[in-house]
């Protein structure tokens, strides 16, 4: 209470300080504007004593020139101001405010009226012709005196007027000095209270806020206590929370990898006994069977992996990589993959991928490869079985390239049923089809689009779809690569069609356009025609080159008319090659010399090669999807002949339906093998030495594949290194990294099939089997025919079709390759004898051409020895059987 009284006198102190500090203000200002009232008056006074002075002075100055020149113009200056003088005087004299000053004009008066009295005389004079009077007074200087004397009154008056000016501004600054020392003084009471007040209040708020704050943070404490409490029950329920996830994390990953080893175990049975059964004599009833059930098989083991994918996904378990890859390689596998599904279907699929895609890329080539067999099994499925041929194309273009990167589209178009806009905004999602006649019809679990999807994104691209019912749809993976490094070529490939006249001929754009645009990419002299006029004009022009008809249904019309007017200029060298529909991409020539070569998955380096082969410039080839040697006449090794050749196989597998299908696997690749229960038994046998390759499945009892691998590498020291082999179902990402971590060589996924495992075993075992005959006369004793057809059958199936078409391309081929030959050994030149009956006697042994193999075998041998004489003995037998394999084939291929 004390304390308020103070503060309030002290306020009205302040207040009053204030108050006289306002007042003060106020009365300073009224001063100074009265003293500024006071300098303005007295510089009026000053300007108009200014003004007066030249006006007597403007008079007597006109009076003077009309004196001195008689010039009555000088008298309009002294007319102007004489009029005038009274009355400034009159108003200087009121705007004169002291006595003083008042005095001087009145002593200056008199003296004004004088001299403007003698000025009026003088100009009298003048008028009345007198003009020496006038100069005489003139010269009296009374005029002058006056003058003189009006100046020095006026000197004076000024002088005056200026102290005046001085001492009232003395005045002012010495009341505003005396003000000022007020105010100040004022001021710093004010001040002075002021922090008082301040002081008081700050002491009094200090005390309050300490008092406020004190109970505040009284309050926080326990706040924070009860948050201590709740946030240690909270990290306590999230840690638990977090093991449980991390628990339920690893069981996920637990139950994929053992449902992937469960799942796939059976699989491999089922898919492995299905290829060995294949290799049987089966009739063409129980092949159609079995291949059904494989169809079926691997349509199941699809739905595992998408199943599989979709739920590493989730799990966040799926990575992609960066390696280097060719986006060609990829996509031709990828396509490779549904060849026989698009031709089971009856769909035609076609692939083009830009010649300007740069070479290698940073990629990953396995997602790619799987998106890219994603999009394009649906097209065939939903192109299948239409009113209208299914057409599927596949196409790769190049959409920006800089220095760093490459952004490429991946189109997959068809002409299928297509969608409506209800079915394109679901299209992405999981276990989601167009609607459930979709399942019915066409199958599928639904995962495979969004799977793509999301590979997609995890690879910074995405997919669009462009589809209208009825019409077709067109899907679009977009995605960016950076460049990898371009590998120093160590030599430059020939280039075929470089300079090559090449004429694009086909009804329609597309597929012309994508051979024009291979042949453009390397030099080629590219015309484009779409009649036949066209196209003949051409020819006309040009000196010769290669005609490129494409399948459309003029095409033998358009093909027999190009041929005619080639045959019109015998002088020019044209060729030709048709481009058709059908399955077979290796290029073949007919009786007449066209080649011919089929458009499905027709890629950029067999059509290059067709156009080549055609112009004369590159040789047809021999059937180069045969095996090297005929692998039919192998028989399968004992165990006892494998262990003295140093190639038996150790295989630890615990399931027993596996053990079967890979000692049936290897059986058929003419290999030996033992079994062994687990990794403790595979150990001990191991350690026998008897072993050249191990493989072995990664999960057993008593001891896993992952701890068999390390046993033997640690006890291997010193002894030859045994090449091992994974061989197991889990499929999750990560496990052939870490089967070559403990020190594996390589990894196989079960169900393996017939051809990865002998691929497999011809990259760590190469094995090469010799036919069982001795010598070429023993051959041509045994042997009735010619050509023993069933060898090609075990080799490609029992198709007459197929058969005939593979006889066909030998006969073309071979028919070459003898004529050389012959040549060849007529001239005595061993080194291209060696080379030409290599080539043959792997082609013929692969068609049944038994005795002919084994003469170029003997011919070869002799080449490379450069022994004339038995090349001399040789020939004879040589043509001899060439001409009856010859007729056999033209025989039975008519």
């Amino acid at each position: 209470m004390k304390t308020t009284w103070k503060m309030m006198i002290w306020l009205a102190a302040a207040v009053l300080l204030v108050s006289l500090l306002v007042g003060a203000s106020f009365w300073s200002i009224s001063q100074a504007g009265q003293a500024a009232q006071k300098r303005q008056a007295i510089h009026l006074v000053l300007d108009k004593a200014d003004d007066l002075l030249s006006a007597i002075t403007d008079a007597e100055t006109g009076q003077r020139g009309y004196l001195l020149t008689e010039d009555a113009s000088f008298l309009d200056l002294y007319e102007k101001v004489r009029g005038n003088i009274k009355g400034q005087l009159a108003e200087l004299r009121q705007a004169t405010t002291f006595a003083a000053a008042t005095a001087r004009l009145d002593i200056m008066e008199p003296m004004v009226d004088a001299k403007l009295l003698g000025l009026a005389r003088n100009i009298e004079l003048m008028r009345q012709n007198d003009r020496p009077a006038a100069i005489a007074l003139v010269a009296s200087g009374e005029g002058k005196y006056l003058m003189e004397s009006i100046r020095a009154e006026m000197k004076r008056f000024v002088l005056l007027q200026e102290e005046f000016t001085k001492q009232n501004e003395a005045e002012f600054l010495a009341s505003m000095r005396s003000l000022f020392s007020l105010i100040l003084l004022a001021s710093l009471a004010v001040l002075l209270s002021a922090c008082y007040f301040i002081y008081m209040i700050y002491w009094r708020g200090q005390q309050k806020i300490a008092e406020l704050v004190y109970a505040e943070t009284s309050r926080l404490l326990d706040i924070q206590r009860q948050l201590n409490l709740a946030l240690e029950e909270k990290n306590a329920a999230l840690k638990i929370a977090t093991l449980a996830a991390e628990k339920a994390d690893r069981a996920k990953s637990e139950f994929l990898t053992t449902m992937s080893h469960e799942i796939r175990t059976p699989m491999n049975g089922v898919i492995g006994m299905i290829d060995v059964l294949q290799q049987s004599s089966l009739n063409g009833a129980q092949m159609e069977m079995t291949n059904i059930i494989h169809d079926s098989a691997f349509a199941l083991l699809a739905v595992i992996n998408d199943i599989l994918d979709f739920s590493k996904i989730e799990a966040n378990k799926l990575d992609v990589e960066a390696i280097p890859m060719s986006v060609s390689d990829v996509v031709e596998s990828a396509c490779d993959n549904l060849a026989q599904m698009a031709l089971a279907k009856h769909v035609v699929l076609t692939l083009f991928v830009d010649p300007l895609v740069p070479t290698t890329l940073l990629g990953d080539p396995g997602r790619l490869r799987q998106i890219l067999i994603n999009l394009t099994n649906n097209a065939i499925k939903f192109s299948a079985g239409q009113a209208q041929t299914g057409r599927i194309s596949v196409r790769v273009l190049l959409k920006e390239h800089t220095t760093e990167r490459a952004m490429l589209t991946f189109q997959v178009s068809d002409n299928g049923i297509g969608m409506d806009a209800a079915t394109r905004a679901k299209l992405f999602c999981a276990f989601t089809q167009a609607d459930t006649s979709t399942t019915r019809n066409f199958g599928g679990t639904g995962l495979g689009l969004a799977i793509s999807a999301q590979l997609a994104e995890l690879m910074g691209g995405d997919i669009d779809v462009q589809s209208k019912p009825g019409i077709g749809s067109v899907f679009s993976l977009n995605l960016s690569f950076a460049l990898a490094p371009e590998p120093t070529p160590t030599s430059v490939p020939p280039n075929p069609v470089a300079g090559l006249a090449c004429l694009v001929m086909a009804e329609t754009d597309g597929l012309a356009d994508d051979m024009a645009a291979y042949l453009r990419a390397e030099q080629a002299l590219v015309t484009r025609a779409s009649d036949l006029a066209s196209a003949q004009s051409w020819m006309q022009d040009q000196p010769g080159g290669v005609c490129i008809v494409v399948e459309s249904t003029q095409s033998d019309t358009l093909m027999a008319s190009l041929r005619a007017a080639a045959r019109s200029q015998p002088e020019k060298a044209w060729h030709f090659l048709c481009i058709q529909f059908g399955q077979r991409r290796k290029p073949r020539m007919d009786q007449t010399g066209l080649v011919v070569v089929d458009v499905n998955l027709l890629n950029r380096k067999a059509f290059l090669g067709a156009v080549a082969i055609a112009a004369g410039r590159a040789r047809l080839p021999t059937p180069d999807n045969l095996p090297a040697e005929a692998s039919v006449a192998a028989a399968p090794m004992t165990r006892e002949q494998a262990r003295r050749q140093g190639s038996l196989i150790l295989v630890a597998e615990d399931n027993e339906y596996n053990q079967k299908v890979i000692l049936q696997q290897l059986m058929l690749l003419g290999r030996a093998a033992d079994i062994a229960n687990n990794g403790q038994e595979a150990l001990a046998r191991w350690q026998s030495g008897a072993y050249a390759l191990l493989i072995t499945d990664l999960h057993m009892p008593l001891m896993d594949g992952y701890e068999l691998t390390t046993a033997i590498r640690a006890a291997e020291l010193g002894r030859p290194r045994i090449p091992i082999i994974a061989f197991t179902a889990n499929a999750l990402k990560g496990e052939a990294d870490r089967c070559k971590a403990v020190g594996m060589d390589d990894y196989l996924s079960k169900p393996v099939q017939l051809a990865e495992l002998k691929a497999m075993l011809k990259k760590w075992q190469p094995v090469v089997f010799s036919l069982p005959f001795s010598t070429p006369a023993a051959l041509l004793d045994q042997q009735t025919l010619a050509v023993d057809v069933r060898v090609l059958a075990t080799l490609v199936g029992d198709d007459a079709t197929i058969i005939r078409e593979f006889l066909n391309d030998f006969h073309i081929s071979a028919r070459q390759i003898s004529q050389e030959l012959s040549a060849a050994c007529r001239a005595g030149d061993a080194p291209a004898v060696a080379a030409l009956a290599h080539q043959l006697k792997s082609a013929a042994r692969s068609v049944g051409a038994l005795a002919l193999g084994e003469l170029c075998a003997s011919l070869e041998m002799a080449g490379k020895a450069g022994d004339q004489p038995a090349l001399t003995r040789l020939t004879p037998p040589f043509d001899e059987e060439w001409t009856r394999v010859s007729d056999f084939l033209r025989k039975n291929l008519c």
